[in-house]
Formats: C-alpha cells, structure tokens, sequence
C-alpha cells in the first residue's frame, strides 16, 4: 500500500512540476513546450531531474 501512496504523490509532484513548465514557458514556443512535455512525461524520475535541470540552464528557456 505504501508504494502506491508514492506512486501517487509523485504523479502530483509531476503533474504540478508539468502545469508550472506549462504557464513559464507557453509564450515562447508552444510547440517545443509540448514536445518537451510529452518526452518529460514518459521520462524516468533521473532523466526528470536531468531534463529540469537542463531546462533551468537554457537561456532562451526563460526568456
């Protein structure tokens, strides 16, 4: 029951860290937004960490 409890809280964690990506980034390129967010959401907890990371070092990310 415990591993699905943390199933859960990281579909929330993921779905708030996704919305939050969403609302940032939307005016810039919706396109590459979306196709971020489809590789983002079939990733691995690492490769979620990495993408982010990666993301919050792109200048042209935050523009």
């Amino acid at each position: 029951m415990k591993s699905c409890k943390n199933y859960w809280l990281r579909n929330i964690s993921d779905i708030k860290r996704i919305e939050e990506i969403k609302a940032h980034h939307a005016l810039n390129d919706p396109e590459n937004v979306e196709a971020f967010l489809k590789i983002f959401s079939t990733a691995t907890v690492e490769n979620k960490k990495l993408m982010l990371k990666e993301l919050k070092q792109d200048p042209n990310a935050t523009e």
